[in-house]
């Protein structure tokens, strides 16, 4: 049998948890037994957790390319894109969330499908990151394709380290003024310049859409973005940088180019900075103040 220290290490490999996390857990198990639990028994509970068979000596992988209908398999992919989390209906009247991630192999790739409290997951994982899915479910979606579900039985782990060979992701950013008319999957980061909160409308067909704007800047330039229903959501204040992946251009008012973020758009804050100079503060104007080109202004005045 190996050593506790050799089954911490195998933990820490499998999972990509760090040592400390992997013995904080095992410390907190140990504790809820009241000391009755060894430290075999906590790092055998805390594999268990994460879908690690110890006792087993090797977790076999499937290809992606390999991947069949109603089986279940584990898989190592790495990332190519990212679609946030949505909410749904049930029949019985519950709400229910998922999101997706498109994996990739040397064989080929697979969407995977993150259901209920997995979707959560969504929020911690980049483009190119590795992920290692336990038990996850083949299923035929769309035009037949073969999807892969991850369920209240998967596990999944970010970043593991693996002696898996993987392609490569390039990163494919766009500054603001390289975007043109019509162009879709557009990835950037900019600041958030003269934000505009979500205001509900009405659609043709009765429903109640969602929807914000807001001034984009980068080196290269500035744009409206427009951000649609669950995108809309999303929290931002004057002076973030973000990234914005999957969004599309379209004209706007004045045939004016807009960039659109919408259900299969994703935002998430990012500590990369752009060379910028500092935000102007927001000018308080009398109505008679403001000329053309103005911009990042409030008013007060009466409606006549």
């Amino acid at each position: 049998m190996a050593d506790v220290e050799e089954l911490i290490d195998l933990v820490v490999r499998e999972t990509g948890k760090s040592e400390e996390e992997i013995r904080d857990m095992m410390e907190k198990r140990k504790e809820a037994t009241h000391g009755l639990l060894s430290d075999y028994g906590a790092i055998y509970a805390v594999a268990k957790e994460f879908g690690i068979g110890l006792d087993s000596e090797k977790t076999v992988i499937t290809k992606l390319s390999d991947v069949e209908a109603q089986r279940a398999f584990n898989v190592v992919g790495r990332v190519r894109a990212v679609y946030p989390r949505r909410t749904f209906d049930r029949k019985d009247g519950s709400k229910g969330k998922f999101a997706s991630i498109i994996l990739v192999d040397d064989s080929g790739e697979r969407r995977l499908i993150l259901w209920d409290n997995n979707a959560e997951i969504e929020r911690n994982i980049s483009k190119g990151d590795t992920i290692m899915a336990r038990n996850v479910y083949g299923k035929k979606g769309l035009n037949n394709e073969i999807e892969l579900h991850a369920t209240a039985l998967t596990n999944i782990a970010i970043n593991p380290k693996l002696d898996i060979k993987l392609p490569e992701i390039e990163e494919n950013l766009v500054k603001i003024n390289d975007l043109k008319k019509d162009m879709n999957s557009v990835d950037l980061i900019c600041r958030v310049s003269s934000y505009y909160p979500a205001t509900e409308f009405n659609r043709p067909d009765g429903s109640v859409g969602l929807r914000a704007s807001f001034i984009a800047e980068d080196e290269s330039g500035r744009i409206r973005v427009v951000l649609w229903d669950e995108a809309a959501r999303f929290k931002l204040n004057n002076g973030d940088f973000i990234r914005i992946e999957n969004a599309y251009t379209r004209e706007g008012l004045n045939q004016e180019l807009e960039l659109q973020a919408g259900n299969r758009s994703r935002i998430v804050h990012t500590d990369k900075t752009l060379k910028l100079p500092p935000l102007e503060s927001e000018k308080d104007l009398r109505i008679s103040e403001i000329t053309p080109n103005v911009s990042n202004l409030s008013t007060i005045g009466r409606v006549l």
